[in-house]
This record gives structure tokens, C-alpha cells and sequence, in this order.
């Protein structure tokens, strides 16, 4: 693992994911949330699990994403651009980490760190409203972590 885990000067970046394929290991209310901002991103969503939450269930049903429904298959990773490990399980997490770091693929590691090449950032979105001579501003967050 790397010292410090997450590096104290991160470069921050805008992907364009437009059409690029994204692995996301793991189908559950994790990966749900991140798979969500990948297909708003415009990116190819292939996503690997035996089992998934019924919006990414879903989503493979009305051809948003494509998945598999298996294990993770040791070295898979290296056939994409980009990935997130969101398994639930330190194990397969970590097989994922260190096949991306093998292949050179950016990995997010739900809840661990350790294992990130990189992390995301929550999302602000700012809207604003005039009514009766008044500036209303709602501000929305979500943790696209």
C-alpha cells in the first residue's frame, strides 16, 4: 500500500468518459451509485457480479450497462480504462487493486483508500430561482464517492 494512502496533493481532473469503457466490480447499493455517474459521464459500463440491486438489474435489462453476471476473473481489468471495486469484500477488492495496478488502470476502491488511484469528489449542483423579488438558492450534494 502506498504512504500515505491517498496523496496529500491530489491532481484534480476532468475524465471524459464519453464512450470508454469502465469496469465496475461489484453490484450492490455502492456500485449502484457509481455506475449511476458513470452512464451520466457517457462511459461504456460493464459491471461484474453474481448478483446485482434491482436498478442495476434494471439497467442491464434496458441495455445501460452490460452485465455479467459471475465472479471477477483475475486480470479482467486490464480490457478497460478505467474501474471501481465496490464488492463489499477486501479480497476480491484487492485482487482488482493490484491486476489495475499491474495494467496501469485507474481504480476507485469503495470505502478503502488504500486501494485508490484515484478518488471522486462529491458533486455540488447549484440552481437558483427569483421569486417575489427574492433570490432563492438551493444548493444539492450527493456523494458520488
Amino acid at each position: 500500500m502506498r504512504n500515505p494512502p491517498v496523496s496529500s496533493h491530489p491532481y484534480p481532473v476532468n475524465l471524459d468518459l464519453s464512450g470508454r469503457s469502465v469496469l465496475v466490480v461489484g453490484a450492490g447499493a455502492v456500485a449502484a451509485r457509481k455506475v449511476q455517474g458513470l452512464i451520466a459521464a457517457g462511459a461504456r459500463v460493464t459491471v461484474v457480479a453474481p448478483e446485482a440491486v434491482s436498478e442495476l438489474a434494471e439497467a442491464s435489462a434496458n441495455g445501460a450497462i452490460r452485465w455479467q453476471q459471475r465472479t471477477y476473473r483475475r486480470g479482467e481489468v486490464a480490457s478497460y480504462r478505467l474501474a471501481v471495486a465496490a464488492t463489499g469484500d477486501p479480497d476480491v477488492n484487492g485482487q482488482v487493486h493490484w491486476d489495475a495496478e499491474a495494467a496501469g488502470v485507474w481504480l476507485n476502491a469503495a470505502d478503502d483508500p488504500d486501494r485508490c488511484s484515484f478518488t471522486l469528489h462529491n458533486i455540488l449542483s447549484f440552481t437558483h430561482d427569483v421569486w417575489t423579488n427574492a433570490l432563492l438558492i438551493v444548493f444539492t450534494a450527493y456523494d458520488a464517492a
